[in-house]
């Protein structure tokens, strides 16, 4: 039950508000770990980080469009496999990059 006077759809957007935050973290994380890891990787490091910003902005579209659907149809299913694909996507650059360190 929600309290009087709250409106219901503000938890949505505060969850959708969250995950631009979380990917604005990872881009500034990536870039770090670009700019820490140039020395060693060379242009593999600068590869994998337009990857994984290309990747970034394809889960922020995704994102954008499944909490468009859920606001209308109210159904947030969509959102969990566009994480869980995402996750599995940049575990599978980052074992990549490690390998090719390697």
């Amino acid at each position: 039950m929600s309290p009087v006077g709250q409106d219901a759809g503000v938890a949505a957007e505060r969850t959708r508000l969250a995950w631009a935050r979380t990917s604005l973290s990872l881009a500034a994380a990536m870039a770090v770990a670009a700019r820490v890891a140039l020395p060693w990787l060379g242009w593999w490091a600068l590869g994998v980080f337009v990857a994984g910003a290309a990747i970034l902005a394809w889960w922020n579209l995704l994102l954008d469009r499944a909490a468009r659907a859920a606001d209308a149809a109210q159904v947030g299913a969509g959102r969990a496999a566009v994480v869980a694909g995402t996750t599995v996507v940049i575990c599978l650059l980052g074992l990549t990059a490690r390998l090719a360190a390697a």
